[in-house]
């Protein structure tokens, strides 16, 4: 998604890819961890019964991606959290 790819600059392409985004009217599933991309706060938040993807909104979920991917959507910046490299 190009909004996506606006929004996440600081990621690659292929790290992009391992996002999957919940598409408009999707349930989300009842207690599982989201993300919504669009929220300029990135934080993240449980479903709870009877919620949908939003138009506008970017839901990535949790399960769905790899845990340093994840704590890099969350803003973390720990290299040994988020799996960067870092410079010797």
């Amino acid at each position: 998604m190009k909004e996506a790819h606006r929004l996440l600059g600081e990621f690659t392409d292929d790290q992009l890819r391992q996002m999957p985004i919940m598409p408009v009217g999707s349930r989300l599933e009842q207690d599982a961890t989201y993300i919504n991309l669009a929220d300029p706060q990135r934080q993240e938040f449980k479903a709870t019964s009877g919620m949908e993807a939003q138009p506008g909104s970017l839901l990535v979920p949790k399960s769905e991606v790899d845990y340093q991917l994840w704590n890099r959507l969350r803003g973390v910046t720990d290299p040994a959290r988020t799996g960067a490299v870092q410079g010797t």
